[in-house]
């Protein structure tokens, strides 16, 4: 006789009336949930970047380092003196799938990128402002020994919007000169607690990713987001469309109370590497960062840097970074930085 269909204890349609489980029921039902895939994501996601059975140095097949050798005179002939690794031109290769006709492209507008922005060379007294307001703090390692960035999107204001770029791109260059002999990525957490509309900036966003997928292929090892607002979600959706799928991998959401948000840190940080708000013992602050760094901090009034102080030569510098966005070719989707700026000049 043919096979029968397997049945079912609960009908899959049914006129009566199911009875719904109480909100604390429902709530806890959720977080379990939750729960269950982080860790199984959270263990995952440690080891993300790197993982790749080929195509780093060590372990490339032959094809790949032929592809390589190639690279590297086709560069040369083009790029004399461009100062790239072997280990450098491997993270353009991976971020195309090794495909010499977009490598050699990709790292070509970096090399001009690099050589108009200078973004190693950004005066640390430039970008102050994002320390004593408490937005951003370059400290601890990951389990992995890779150097974190941890950014308080609480305290992001979006007329600050272009500097927070370059703020970024700093401590980019500053933590690659620090990490450890063979590590290649650093890491980011962004802590969303407390974070408000007032505090969107999509064009932040927008720049910031095309900044990192196009100048910095194979830099990050790890996204973390703790406590994504409902907004996020729609935000998360947007972020995903520009990028590719090997990068939306290193992404982590971690969201609960005080106390499941530390026991999820720590299966990725040291307690001494977790801020002591989100429940770690790092001893460092922003302002404690920029006060080793700088002095202490100077009052408001002396802050030629903070928004409301902004002088007519600074929001003009502010202004030529934006226009840089609007005209860099590999910036398409980098609309409206431009009018941010001028609106801000004005």
């Amino acid at each position: 006789s043919a096979p029968q269909p397997p049945s079912h204890s609960t009908p899959l349609c049914s006129s009566r009336r199911i009875q719904k489980p109480s909100t604390a029921e429902h709530k806890e039902s959720r977080m379990a949930t939750t729960d269950t895939s982080y860790q199984s994501q959270t263990k995952s996601v440690l080891h993300v970047a790197g993982s790749d059975p080929t195509g780093y140095l060590g372990r490339l097949t032959p094809s790949e380092q032929e592809t390589l050798d190639e690279f590297r005179k086709q560069l040369d002939s083009a790029n004399p003196g461009h100062g790239q690794t072997d280990r450098d031109l491997l993270r353009y290769l991976r971020a195309r799938e090794f495909k010499l006709d977009k490598s050699l492209p990709m790292i070509q507008k970096t090399l001009q990128w690099r050589s108009e922005m200078k973004p190693s060379e950004t005066p640390l007294e430039t970008i102050r402002e994002f320390y004593d307001r408490g937005e951003t703090l370059p400290a601890g390692k990951d389990l992995r020994g890779r150097p974190v960035v941890w950014t308080f999107n609480k305290h992001h204001n979006p007329e600050m919007a272009d500097l927070a770029v370059q703020n970024h791109l700093y401590l980019f260059e500053r933590l690659i000169k620090e990490m450890p002999e063979g590590e290649e990525t650093i890491v980011s957490v962004f802590d969303l607690t407390g974070y408000t509309m007032a505090n969107k900036d999509d064009k932040w966003r927008k720049n910031i990713i095309n900044a990192f997928q196009n100048h910095y292929p194979e830099r990050m090892g790890m996204f973390i987001i703790i406590n994504p607002p409902p907004i996020f979600g729609v935000i998360w959706w947007m972020i995903r469309m520009l990028m590719p799928k090997r990068t939306t991998q290193k992404f982590e959401f971690i969201k609960g109370t005080p106390e499941q948000v530390k026991e999820k840190l720590l299966e990725l940080f040291p307690e001494d590497s977790i801020p002591q708000h989100l429940g770690g013992t790092q001893q460092m602050t922003p302002q404690k960062w920029i006060e080793q760094q700088l002095g202490p901090a100077p009052p408001t009034a002396d802050r030629p840097w903070a928004p409301e102080n902004m002088d007519t030569k600074k929001k003009g510098w502010l202004s030529g970074w934006a226009k840089y966005w609007s005209r860099t070719p590999s910036n398409e989707n980098m609309e409206g930085d431009a009018d941010k700026a001028q609106a801000i000049s004005n």
